[in-house]
């Protein structure tokens, strides 16, 4: 007896060691396996998100691409996601649309003088602009001058890039058909400056990369101090309107109004006294100011109402829209006490107020723009940049009715 417990002692001793081993390479395994997956989320995240952020990659082709990146199948997948079901509602979106072009290689110049090919330009700005589409990209990488694609608004052909001065954001372009001249978001980095410039549309016509082999001449470029950056702009009876980005939710930022020169086409200035001087200087300021929340990244606005665009990284963007008679613009105008005597309402807190209608859509939406009672959007998500991130992407300008 007594051997048959020693005999069953020294075997349960001997399965609790297997159990006790098979555990531990169990729970070594799940650690090996727990620190691959970590590695590759490492890896991903470094990838998708930082070095592509500030990489490119190179091309031997000197020339800006055509091709649409994603495939209609993709493309109404992605609108499915986003509310729109019906399958003849999206065929319209799809053929009304605008592939971006550039975002795999787009001619362009280092420093506005030598020849280079950008393989990073990154979407931000649209509008219409006479027969043409424009929409402006800087260089994700920091290393080539900005552009703008000029695209036939009627046959959605691409025809050329211009070749902006420097490496600004180019947050948005608009177009003033009263004087013919194209506006867009510009920066001093020298001076830490904001600017708004412009080149004419005549000067659009003739550019040509490789004959000019320079950057387009401007027409205006005009500092902006009362702007930490110009985020945005749009033009609307004879005014720019123009904003600043603000990252942080905790903050409010603002859009600005400046009047245009109808004899000169340029911006309206005002004579002041230089700081702590008798002398006096003429600068911009703006003739109104509108506060807005953060992280908006779009404005446009018609006789009949206005609208927000606002995105954050891969959460959803959103497109606000406010009616011109709504009810909070009535209730900012009352608030002026010259509000009897003004033609136009105090809209100065109007977009604070909630908007009369909100439209959920793809992440990274940029400018939005108004032509003749349709809205014109545009997307950054499918740029080199972000291309490896995992939301939804959108490779071309999408047109909606407004």
């Amino acid at each position: 007896m007594s051997f048959n417990r020693k005999s069953d002692k020294t075997k349960r001793s001997a399965v609790k060691k297997i159990v006790l081993k098979k555990s531990f390479i169990i729970t070594l395994l799940i650690l090996a396996l727990l620190l691959y997956l970590g590695y590759r989320l490492y890896s991903y995240v470094r990838y998708a998100y930082y070095y592509r952020s500030n990489h490119e990659d190179y091309s031997k082709e000197y020339k800006t691409n055509t091709n649409a990146l994603y495939s209609k199948a993709y493309f109404t997948k992605t609108l499915n996601k986003y509310g729109v079901r019906d399958a003849s509602e999206i065929d319209q979106i799809y053929q009304n649309s605008y592939v971006i072009p550039g975002l795999e290689t787009t001619r362009s110049m280092i420093d506005g003088e030598h020849f280079s090919t950008c393989t990073s330009m990154t979407p931000q700005g649209v509008c219409v602009a006479g027969p043409y589409l424009l929409i402006s990209a800087y260089c994700g990488a920091g290393k080539h001058n900005s552009v703008i694609y000029v695209l036939n608004k009627s046959t959605h052909k691409f025809i050329k890039e211009i070749v902006l001065r420097g490496r600004p954001h180019v947050g948005g372009v608009t177009y003033d058909p009263r004087h013919q001249n194209i506006w867009f978001c510009d920066y001093s980095g020298k001076k830490q400056t904001a600017y708004v410039s412009s080149f004419s549309m005549s000067d659009l016509k003739k550019y040509d990369i490789k004959k000019n082999k320079k950057a387009i001449h401007y027409e205006y470029s005009v500092p902006i101090y009362s702007l930490q950056r110009t985020s945005f702009l749009d033009y609307s009876d004879g005014k720019l309107y123009v904003g600043h980005y603000e990252n942080s939710l905790s903050s409010l930022t603002t859009i600005q109004t400046f009047t245009i020169d109808d004899e000169t086409g340029g911006l309206v200035s005002s004579s002041v006294y230089q700081w702590d001087t008798s002398e006096r200087e003429d600068v911009i300021l703006p003739s109104k100011v509108m506060t807005i929340q953060s992280r908006i990244q779009g404005f446009t606005k018609n006789d009949y109402m206005s609208a927000l665009s606002t995105s954050y990284g891969i959460l959803r963007s959103r497109l606000m829209v406010y009616d011109a008679n709504n009810k909070a613009a009535k209730k900012n105008a009352s608030r002026s006490s010259g509000a009897s005597e003004s033609k136009e309402p105090d809209d100065s807190l109007r977009y604070l107020d909630e908007p009369d209608s909100t439209y959920s859509l793809p992440p990274m939406l940029e400018q939005i723009s108004d032509y003749n009672g349709k809205l014109y959007l545009c997307f950054e998500s499918a740029a080199y940049a972000y291309r490896a991130r995992l939301n939804r992407k959108v490779d071309r300008i999408i047109v909606f009715d407004f």
